[in-house]
């Protein structure tokens, strides 16, 4: 749960693309496609099992 001063990521994200791509907002998108990445291969590798 977020309070009404909190910003979620994918907000802060959109509002950082509206003024330019940054190397931040290339590594954050990396960071986020690994992990998803992984946590897809974890549940396959878990259900093979």
């Amino acid at each position: 749960t977020s309070g009404p001063g909190s910003t979620t990521l994918p907000l802060r994200i959109y509002s950082m693309v509206k003024t330019g791509v940054t190397p931040e907002i290339n590594a954050l998108s990396t960071l986020m496609l690994l992990a998803s990445m992984v946590l897809v291969l974890t549940s396959l590798a878990i259900q093979r099992r």
